[in-house]
């Protein structure tokens, strides 16, 4: 099959595989999604009487065997092909003759492209926030526990005032809970359908566009056709924002399990399987995994850059640029899913020295609380302050602090729990959408 915007004329290959760019790789993952939304189309060329019945039905089931066959790994897109949506109509030439060609009667590639990422991005982008809570539960578990667990805070790497496991775990879990929030905004953003707007002008068939879009499993529209194309990139721009929340999270635990299981600070310990060792120097144990979190917020800052970076030039109306928005966003989803992974196997496994941080917790650490006790007899605490100061170190003075309190830790599991219900809903969504769109 020839490339669906040839006419009869040749063009250098160069031209054609510099244009497609990673396409021919990425776009297998884009598939399952076309498939859905073009059994949608299908469906709609049909209510029209574009298509018999029949043909409908045969072109659904044969969608339906494609997308199977792209989830199990075996559809490819050759690169004379160049993506994804024409290898679709390829094979569907290929099964079902001239019927094949019918599939793509009052559409573009634009609609067709946007429409299968912004499907991709709501499964993705549901698919991390389950990791996430996941993460934040497993936080949340180790905090309920280690919560009475005595241990110094930092400021400046310096020991600063008291704390406890509990709190450092519960901290790191309130944290991804409200990162849950932004991947939330992002399946927003992409939940518009922006099916029936051709080319970003409107299709000369008289599509309902709100009916392919509920059999599509969308909830809104994009009501004006241009919109579409002005969205194009917004979509996964939300989706790489809402990632670098939790990534920016995931880095600073990161950093903290390098810093606390260093033997210069000694509070933490990673279990010899999440440790590699030196070529060179039998004694090391070093913290590879946790390591290579810290990076991983830089590295999906800069996927957001090269987004907005590609789109932020571009005049209203579909531009060539638009497709290079998609390798840094499956990148950037891909990479964020690995460290939710990673971060997973850390706060499993991760051991806390409780001899340790109760040592670390030395009387000078305490003087914050001397001063304040002072303030709260009545001294100014600018004054208390510099009397705590002056006098030094209490050896004889501490107390037990239990924080965060068992309520506080509820209330992030009563969150948990809502957003769980809600991510239940999204999943049955999609799922009686997918099962739909091919029952025929």
């Amino acid at each position: 099959m020839s490339r669906l915007w040839e006419k009869g004329t040749s063009s250098d290959p160069l031209a054609i595989e510099f244009a497609a760019g990673r396409d021919p790789e990425l776009d297998p993952l884009l598939v399952p999604y076309d498939c859905v939304a073009s059994a949608a189309h299908a469906a709609e060329l049909q209510r029209i009487g574009v298509l018999k019945a029949d043909e409908a039905a045969a072109l659904r089931r044969e969608l339906g065997k494609i997308r199977q066959r792209a989830l199990d790994g075996k559809f490819r897109v050759p690169p004379e092909l160049e993506d994804g949506h024409t290898a679709i109509e390829s094979a569907l030439t290929k099964a079902l003759g001239a019927l094949g060609g019918k599939i793509h009667a009052g559409r573009s590639r634009n609609d067709q492209v946007s429409a299968a990422i912004r499907l991709f991005l709501i499964d993705a982008l549901s698919t991390l926030e389950w990791s996430t809570l996941t993460l934040a539960t497993t936080m949340l578990g180790r905090a309920q526990k280690m919560r009475s667990w005595i241990m110094p805070g930092f400021t400046h790497l310096r020991r600063a005032m008291p704390s406890t496991a509990g709190m450092w775990f519960a901290g790191f879990a309130e944290r991804l809970i409200d990162d849950c929030e932004g991947l939330r905004n992002a399946q927003r953003e992409a939940d518009h359908s922006p099916m029936g707007s051709a080319a970003g002008y409107g299709s000369p068939l008289p599509l309902s566009r709100p009916r392919m879009a509920r059999q599509a499993g969308f909830t809104e529209v994009s009501v004006v056709p241009t919109a579409v194309q002005l969205s194009r990139g917004r979509a996964e721009l939300s989706a790489l924002a809402g990632a670098h929340g939790v990534s920016l999270t995931l880095s600073r635990f990161g950093a903290d399990v390098v810093l606390f299981t260093s033997e210069e600070f000694g509070l933490l310990r990673l279990p010899v399987e999440l440790t590699t060792g030196s070529s060179i120097m039998p004694q090391k144990r070093n913290p590879d995994i946790a390591e290579c979190l810290r990076p991983v917020a830089a590295m999906l800052g800069a996927r957001y850059a090269e987004v907005a970076g590609v789109i932020s030039h571009l005049p209203s109306g579909y531009q060539r640029d638009m497709a290079f928005t998609k390798a840094p966003m499956i990148d950037g989803l891909l990479r964020i899913d690995q460290a939710l992974s990673a971060a997973l196997l850390i706060a499993q496994g991760i051991q806390v020295d409780r001899e340790a941080c109760a040592a670390a917790v030395t009387p000078d650490v305490w003087q914050a609380h001397r001063a304040t006790e002072l303030a709260a007899r009545g001294v100014p605490f600018r004054e208390a302050y510099k009397q705590v100061a002056q006098q030094g170190a209490d050896e004889d003075y501490g107390r037990k602090i239990e924080e965060p309190q068992t309520a506080e830790i509820k209330a992030l599991r009563e969150r948990v729990a809502a957003l769980r219900r809600g991510w239940r809903r999204l999943r049955m969504r999609i799922e009686r959408t997918t099962n739909d769109a091919f029952e025929v």
